[in-house]
């Protein structure tokens, strides 16, 4: 239980990382 409570915060934390990666990636870009 604890472990797949942790696995989905990993797998939140790791899109929002990807999704600020991707912003900040296209701000650069323009």
């Amino acid at each position: 239980m604890n472990t797949i409570f942790s696995a989905r915060i990993m797998k939140r934390l790791a899109l929002t990382t990807a999704l600020c990666t991707a912003f900040i990636s296209a701000a650069h870009a323009d």
